[in-house]
């Protein structure tokens, strides 16, 4: 089982559904508690970001999904994909929506795999490999999005103008490393 694949696969679906603004701040912080608290902990971060994000929109209609969804659902696949007997009550990813996500399902297949040390640290690497190349994702998303033009179309003009600007910044930093003004 390659579970470098798994990870990458795992982390590339799930940001191409990501929706919002501030992602990268949000798989840090989910980072950030996976390596701190471990996975069970992540899970739970996850929910509880869920949950506030969807508590804020009106009752009027169904409330949009949020990136943590999309995270919980992504980290949810990853492990499923390696762990597919502990994980087997957990829906399947790819023929339900992420409404259907039983998130107390994840967690209790997380304390499962969490009562095996060995399990535990194979499930921890897994999250944080997956959180790694997500982060890249996310940035190389977010990076790309300096190349559209005013109506969100990819424009290959906008794309020059970025890297020769980052060009320019890079040759003055070369000839001047230590920012010292002359």
């Amino acid at each position: 089982m390659n579970f470098d694949l798994i990870c990458a696969e795992a982390a590339e679906n799930t940001a191409g559904n990501l929706p919002g603004k501030d992602l990268e701040k949000l798989v840090g912080n989910c980072s950030s508690v996976l390596t701190r608290h471990g996975p069970y902990a992540l899970f739970l971060y996850l929910k509880s970001e869920k949950a506030s994000k969807e508590k804020h929109k009106d009752n009027t209609s169904p409330p949009p999904e949020s990136a943590a969804s999309f995270i919980l659902f992504g980290m949810a696949k990853a492990l499923k994909d390696v762990f597919s007997t502990e994980m087997n009550d957990v829906s399947d990813p790819e023929n339900r929506p992420h409404t259907f996500l039983k998130i107390d399902t994840i967690l209790a297949a997380v304390k499962d795999i969490g009562s095996n040390f060995e399990k535990l640290l194979l499930a921890r690497k897994v999250l944080e490999q997956t959180l790694t190349y997500l982060r890249y994702h996310v940035k190389a998303k977010a990076e790309g999005s300096g190349n559209k033009d005013d109506q969100g179309h990819w424009n290959p003009d906008n794309a020059g103008r970025v890297q020769q600007g980052r060009d320019r910044e890079s040759e003055q930093q070369h000839q001047n490393p230590r920012g010292v003004q002359r």
